[in-house]
């Protein structure tokens, strides 16, 4: 019996692991220090281009409901990045560098996007940039306030 039980954990704890992966390498509700991802998130983030080989992540945020490859937000030391996942498997990275920044509006929450808190960025080419880095019922997390240090 307390071996079947056992058994029963280890292919529960297996599926968690492997479905529920954002669980496994970033802190639910709120942004991870870049140090703090494990190999396979940087791995991933590296592998798929992402970021480049030497880039340091300083900040990784995730709404993917099943795992950290079906999106991201990310700040490293030189720009912010987000990236989704299409339907077909595709990837679409969109990246903005600090110096391009313009202004960091007051953080936003808006359930329409996703339930997450985040911030809308005016760049200097007039466009506009979506960062998210926590969950909607999530304080300013600390992340964005990095990144308002960064763009002043």
């Amino acid at each position: 019996m307390a071996c079947g039980a056992v058994l029963a954990t280890l292919a529960i704890g297996t599926w968690l692991g492997v479905v529920v992966v954002g669980s496994e390498h970033v802190s639910l509700g709120e942004a991870t220090r870049g140090g703090d991802l494990l190999a396979g998130t940087r791995r991933f983030l590296r592998e798929t281009g992402i970021v480049e080989p030497d880039e340091p992540v300083l900040w990784f945020y995730s709404r993917g409901l099943f795992a950290v490859r079906e999106n991201g937000n990310l700040l490293t030391d030189t720009r912010a990045i987000v990236y989704d996942t299409a339907e077909d498997g595709s990837l679409d990275v969109r990246s903005v560098d600090y110096p391009s920044m313009v202004r960091v509006y007051d953080t936003f929450r808006d359930p329409a996007i996703g339930d997450v808190t985040g911030v809308r960025i005016d760049v200097g080419d007039g466009s506009q940039f979506f960062l998210a880095m926590g969950d909607a019922d999530a304080e300013e997390p600390e992340a964005l306030r990095d990144l308002r240090e960064r763009v002043r």
